[in-house]
């Protein structure tokens, strides 16, 4: 699964947390600041992420309101009718992206992160799904192959209330 995060640069920090823990879940996360390569041409990269990704995921600050970037990156991942779930974290989605209902994030990340995933696990379950078992095959130890084991029981669970 790949996903697009777009933030305002004054949010990093919290963009950075979010990509960590969903990255820990195998998706492959795209965030601006930490994986676009010295010397690349940056627009285009951020081009070529935004049509490649699976999920776009706007983290909605009083900073994203402000940015002229990530109104262009939302306006991109519309057009080309990508999944998008907004993440709140102060403002309401606007403009084409007011349809979606956003996912309200708390001062503890931790359960934020844990609602998103169960989002993720139902919404695109055969994504998570690949996701998951992707990143099972990369278990490079007993304690790593146990913590995907759990994570793809989680999923089942999910799936099964589902």
């Amino acid at each position: 699964m790949k996903i697009f995060l777009s933030y305002s640069i004054q949010d990093k920090v919290q963009a950075g947390q979010i990509k960590n823990k969903l990255e820990k879940y195998g998706m492959d996360v795209f965030l601006a600041h930490e994986d676009i390569q010295p010397s690349a041409e940056w627009v285009d990269t951020i081009l070529t992420q935004l049509k490649d990704c699976d999920l776009f995921i706007p983290i909605l600050t009083d900073n994203f309101d402000n940015s002229d970037w990530t109104d262009q990156e939302t306006g991109i991942a519309f057009a080309h009718k990508k999944s998008i779930l907004p993440i709140k974290m102060k403002n309401d989605p606007h403009g084409f992206i007011s349809r979606y209902q956003a996912l309200s994030i708390d001062e503890n990340i931790e359960s934020t992160i844990k609602h998103l995933i169960n989002v993720l696990a139902s919404k695109y379950s055969n994504l998570f799904r690949d996701a998951l078992i992707k990143k099972f095959g990369e278990s490079e130890s007993y304690p790593d192959t146990k913590q995907n084991m759990e994570l793809l029981l989680l999923l089942m669970v999910i799936l099964l209330i589902k």
